[in-house]
């Protein structure tokens, strides 16, 4: 890939051959908004990234304001043994984060992430006006050719990436069900509601509601309507209960937790596509931070990229 260096300008970047383009873009801030627990929603007008991304491609962000030299990070000269001078604490690398809301007609797009280090703790701080330097859009995103009712299945913050999915297939025509598991509804961004009456939950996911598809909730705590448990729980009785082989499904939450949901999906004979999260060094493919196993043929495995070979990868093609 050539020139990544940011600039102040919009500029589209050369991708490697066979692969969209991509683009490094300079976002405004339109919102700032906490949500439940350690989470944060930002909604940003950043026109060009907004009319292309694709629902599972994502944006690498850079978290530490104005692009800075590393000489600028330096603390003043310290002696140490090693010879090295310290970095001051802050970011260094963008943070790969999928996009939650899309508006390509107004040029917006939101990101919905959870506070858990340095680079998430710096967005979280950015207010309206602010500028975010933005890299993307990123990754191989969902196969949306089918036309068949959507399962989407989420674990925590695996919801922010589905909920932008559901939008997509929702404007396409397609049906949407959305399960969803969570610790208590103090660790879940999403508003619930009483709004469900599937799987015997009564408590479902407000914003899913208001767009046109249908959830429920299950929660380790046994919050009040939702189905006590893991999203497993709710994934056997939508087994039993449904068509299940005339659904595709998908998924994104904790590894743990896609892998025992891709194991019942596979022995049910529903096919699927998962969204895989890693920790992620360039983005692009080239620093190999980000591996996982995948199958090939038969036994044979190889190590595939999450930032370029995924981030979705069919659910039979993970090793877990």
């Amino acid at each position: 890939m050539e020139n990544l260096e940011p600039t102040n300008n919009q500029q589209p970047i050369t991708a490697p051959a066979g692969r969209d383009t991509v683009l490094h873009e300079i976002g405004r801030v339109i919102e700032s908004l906490p949500a439940y627990g350690k989470h944060h929603i930002l909604r940003i007008h950043a026109p060009k990234s907004a009319a292309v991304i694709k629902p599972g491609q994502f944006l690498h962000i850079y978290c530490n304001g104005p692009i800075v030299q590393i000489s600028e990070r330096l603390v003043d000269p310290v002696p140490e043994p090693s010879g090295l001078k310290r970095l001051k604490r802050k970011p260094l690398l963008r943070r790969p984060i999928s996009v939650f809301r899309r508006d390509s007609d107004q040029g917006e797009i939101s990101i919905l992430f959870r506070q858990v280090g340095l680079g998430t703790e710096a967005l979280s701080a950015y207010g309206a006006g602010d500028n975010v330097d933005i890299l993307g859009p990123l990754g191989r995103g969902f196969d949306l050719d089918g036309d068949a009712p959507a399962l989407l299945i989420a674990g925590g913050i695996g919801i922010a990436p589905l909920t932008a999915l559901a939008a997509e297939l929702l404007g396409r025509g397609r049906s949407v069900t959305v399960l969803a598991g969570m610790r208590d509804a103090l660790s879940f961004p999403l508003l619930l509601d009483n709004s469900s009456t599937i799987l015997g939950c009564k408590a479902g996911i407000a914003l899913m509601c208001e767009m046109g598809a249908v959830s429920a909730v299950a929660s380790e705590a046994g919050e009040p309507g939702t189905h006590p448990g893991l999203v497993t729980g709710l994934l056997e009785i939508f087994l039993e209960q449904e068509r299940a082989e005339d659904y595709e499904a998908f998924v994104c939450g904790p590894g743990i937790m896609m892998a025992r949901v891709s194991k019942m999906l596979t022995e049910a004979g529903v096919p699927g596509q998962a969204l895989l999260e890693e920790r992620m060094g360039c983005g692009i493919g080239a620093c190999m931070a980000c591996v996982c196993r995948t199958r090939t043929r038969g036994e044979e495995t190889k190590y595939s990229r999450v930032c370029v070979d995924g981030p979705v990868f069919d659910i039979k093609e993970v090793v877990w």
